[in-house]
């Protein structure tokens, strides 16, 4: 990943570690949470960080207040590069407006989707949003399905630090589908 400005929704729980890694990296990593507790304690870990993380408490629910808190980042820290967002089906209006707020025709961003196992299976009903995604102009979708573990006993969810090093993976080698974990067989899920 390049130095520049990273966008991280839902980055104040289980992609916390990414947050931290990108900030060491040299990014500057704009962080939406609704915990302003979590977020205080996100921006303290990464005092000795080359970049820096920055706080946007507010809920991506609340679209205008989410889209205005990402228009006041862009407009301190500059355009926002990539875009990792872990953003819930029933929010699909702010998993749309961070696409119109980073995309850019003359030089598409990155826009990492992390979606719950759930979008793996075939009778997923999300696919109107998905395909809103993928046809948005100026950014260059990507999908990171969270699965889960298969185990000698069955199967587990997967833990944050797998969960960072999985979403750090899909970033660097830039697929279009990345699964962190596995789906299949599904019949195994936890």
């Amino acid at each position: 990943m390049k130095h520049g400005h990273t966008l991280i929704v839902g980055g104040s729980g289980m992609l916390a570690g990414v947050c931290q890694r990108l900030a060491v990296s040299g990014e500057t990593v704009s962080v939406v949470g609704r915990s302003r507790d979590k977020l205080a304690k996100l921006v303290g870990s990464t005092n000795k960080a080359d970049g820096r993380i920055v706080a946007l408490p507010v809920d991506y629910r609340e679209t205008s207040a989410f889209a205005g808190a990402i228009r006041g980042s862009v407009s301190k820290y500059g355009p926002i590069m990539t875009a990792i967002c872990w953003i819930h089906s029933n929010a699909a209006a702010a998993a749309l407006a961070v696409a119109d707020l980073i995309g850019n025709e003359s030089s598409p961003r990155d826009y990492f989707h992390v979606l719950g196992s759930p979008s793996a299976n075939p009778l997923h009903s999300d696919q109107q949003l998905l395909s809103a995604l993928e046809s948005s102009q100026g950014i260059i979708y990507h999908k990171i399905i969270l699965g889960f573990r298969l185990t000698a006993g069955g199967s587990r969810w997967l833990m944050d630090d797998e969960i960072c090093e999985g979403v750090l993976a899909a970033v660097n080698l830039r697929q279009r589908e990345y699964v962190v974990g596995t789906v299949e067989p599904w019949s195994r899920r936890p």
